[in-house]
């Protein structure tokens, strides 16, 4: 599985969670999650290389216990428990 679909898979996540998906030029930097007006959004940074943007998503993504409940490839599923430190 590749890096852009694993970043996908995340996204999808993401949405599915109820988070709110932006994508924005944030000078390759990778984006995050925020809490905004009550409001969970997550910006992937359109700048940052896929593996930037994948590792900052990764992270933000892992720090959600909700995303245990969903069914999530299994590479990506190992990226978070790495990121975890599981």
């Amino acid at each position: 599985m590749t890096i852009p679909q694993r970043l996908d898979a995340l996204i999808d996540a993401a949405r599915e969670l109820g988070i709110s998906v932006e994508k924005v030029p944030m000078g390759g930097e990778g984006g995050g999650l925020a809490i905004l007006a009550g409001r969970r959004r997550l910006y992937v940074d359109t700048m940052a290389d896929s593996t930037t943007a994948y590792e900052t998503t990764l992270s933000a993504i892992a720090s959600i216990p909700e995303v245990d409940s969903l069914p999530l490839p299994a590479p990506v599923r190992t990226d978070i428990d790495k990121a975890r430190g599981a």
